[in-house]
């Protein structure tokens, strides 16, 4: 398996709009759906898909599940806010339920997106928490997408996930590039 890391900074206070920019999203936005929508059918292929707009779909079973409780309402609307960087972008994501019947009790992935199973993380503080949440998410998905709110620099994060990454062992990682 190959690991790449890439760090991307994405500014959230506004996307490029200009015309061929909104172009190249939509085309890519269409390949992006079919493959996040064949991956989340062959792991969920009896769910009910909802559409929540804008590239975003969640199974029934999990707008169900986020209904609980406070604590998994508030964990599924940040992680619907992850999504929306990510569909402004292009990407097509496709929240899971929490639980794969066949796995019951393993960790998931949170969601598809362009047919990858990724784990959202929200971070914050500094990098021994970023790195510590990045191996959590590492652990239930070969992709992470890592929501830092702190101002680490891109240098920072990025020495310090290498780091994890040549640890790899850890994770039973055979392969992995960095760029």
């Amino acid at each position: 398996m190959e690991i790449t890391i890439k760090i991307d900074i994405v500014d959230k206070s506004g996307a490029d709009k200009d015309n061929v920019a909104m172009q190249t999203i939509v085309a890519q936005q269409q390949e992006n759906a079919q493959k996040a929508r064949e991956a989340a059918e062959a792991f969920f292929p009896n769910e009910e898909w909802i559409d929540l707009g804008n590239g975003i779909y969640s199974g029934r079973t999990r707008l169900d599940q986020s209904q609980k409780s406070k604590s998994e309402y508030e964990k599924f609307n940040r992680e619907k806010e992850q999504a929306a960087i990510l569909a402004e972008r292009g990407s097509v994501i496709y929240f899971l339920p929490e639980i794969n019947e066949q796995r019951k009790g393993a960790f998931n992935a949170d969601c598809v997106i362009d047919g990858e199973l990724t784990d959202l993380k929200k971070s914050g503080g500094n990098l021994k928490t970023i790195a510590k949440d990045f191996r959590k998410g590492i652990k239930q998905a070969k992709s992470v997408f890592l929501w830092i709110t702190s101002s680490i620099t891109s240098k920072q994060l990025y020495t310090k996930l290498s780091g994890e990454v040549a640890g790899k062992k850890n994770y039973g990682w055979k392969d992995y590039s960095l760029f």
